[in-house]
This record gives C-alpha cells, sequence and structure tokens, in this order.
C-alpha cells in the first residue's frame, strides 16, 4: 500500500519532470533563437563591413579622380601659361626682327608695294601716318598718290608702331592700320595655335620616349 508521502514524492516528482522539461524546452528555443539573432546580426555586421569598405573605396576613387582632374587642369593651365609666355617672347622677338627691317633696302620695296595695294580702291582726300623715320617715303608716296588721284596730308604715326603707316579719312572716322605692328599682332592668334601644337606635340614626344 502506498503512503502519502510516497504519493506526495510521486507527484513532486512527475511536476518537477514536467517543469524541468518545459524548462528545458523554452532554455533550447531560447538558445536557438539566441543563435538565430547572432547569425542575423553577424550577416547585419558582414553588410555593413562590405558597405563601408565600398564606400571607402568609393570615395578614394572619387579623390583619386578628382585629384588626377585637379593635377591635369594644373598642369593643363601651367602649360597655357608657358605657352602665353612664350609666344609673348616670340612676338617680342617679330616686334625687334621688323624694327631691324626698316634699316634694309627691301623695307622700300615693301612700303611701296603696300601702299599701292592699300590705296587701290581709295579715291579723294586722305592722312597718311608716318614714323618720323620714315618720312623719307614721302615724295614717293605723293607721286603714287597722285596718280590715283588722292591727295595726301601727312601726319606723325608713333613710333610704338614700328615701321608701315596708318591712313585715316579727313573727318578720321575710320583707320586703315597698315603698321608692322599691326601685321605681327593680327598674326598673333595664327602664331599662338602653332607654337601650341607644336609644343604640345613635343611634349608628346618627349613622353613617349621618342627623340
Amino acid at each position: 500500500m502506498i503512503l502519502l508521502e510516497d504519493k506526495l514524492a510521486i507527484f513532486n516528482k512527475m511536476v518537477y519532470q514536467k517543469k524541468k522539461q518545459e524548462c528545458d524546452e523554452r532554455l533550447e528555443r531560447a538558445k536557438e533563437k539566441y543563435s538565430q539573432d547572432i547569425e542575423k546580426k553577424k550577416i547585419e555586421l558582414e553588410e555593413m563591413e562590405r558597405d563601408l569598405v565600398e564606400r571607402r573605396i568609393a570615395l578614394a576613387k572619387k579623390k583619386s579622380f578628382e585629384m588626377e582632374a585637379s593635377i591635369n587642369e594644373n598642369r593643363r593651365v601651367l602649360g597655357l601659361k608657358k605657352d602665353r609666355e612664350f609666344l609673348q617672347k616670340l612676338i617680342e622677338d617679330l616686334y625687334k626682327r621688323a624694327k631691324d627691317f626698316t634699316d634694309t633696302d627691301e623695307y622700300k620695296d615693301f612700303m611701296i608695294k603696300n601702299f599701292k595695294e592699300v590705296i587701290e580702291e581709295l579715291e579723294g582726300d586722305y592722312y597718311l601716318a608716318l614714323t618720323e623715320k620714315d618720312r623719307h617715303f614721302k615724295d614717293d608716296f605723293l607721286k603714287i598718290a597722285k596718280d590715283k588721284k588722292i591727295n595726301l596730308d601727312f601726319i606723325e604715326l608713333d613710333k610704338e608702331f614700328i615701321g608701315g603707316f596708318n591712313i585715316y579719312d579727313k573727318d578720321k572716322t575710320y583707320r586703315i592700320n597698315s603698321s608692322l605692328k599691326a601685321k605681327i599682332d593680327n598674326a598673333e592668334y595664327e602664331i599662338g595655335k602653332l607654337l601650341h601644337f607644336t609644343l604640345r606635340k613635343e611634349e608628346y614626344k618627349i613622353e613617349q620616349g621618342e627623340n
């Protein structure tokens, strides 16, 4: 015969086992959920790490591109500055050569030929501006103008024009600038383009290791 104490012991044991089973099941579920949460968080951290690395790479590339663009722009500006300095020296040298040209025998032929071409379509009265140095051409120009029925009055041309001449109508409303300086200045753009092309071509040869 089972005593009351034994029945209580058996009952307590059954309750304990049931509670233990429930606790074990809850613990297992908790472990599983914890494991899932850990795995989820691990995946999130890996994704964050990949995203951070990708953003850093993208930022580094952007900075690299910006730096390269900045270097290229600085190089271009420096190249243009050097081109301009080179061109200015070249123009100054042409001014000097033009001044030297005014001391040659060929200069007279140039002046007369140029004057004939300029007045070909003109008629009437004009001012002809010559430098003080070129005043000795007056008689030659008067003779040529007379043959074209053109009347000339002479005025002085500033020496900064180097040589050649300017022609003004009597009201000085327009001017034909046929000075040596004007011819050089008018050619400056084409000279600059040719110079730029030549310098870039030489730079390319140097970069490619050509002679």
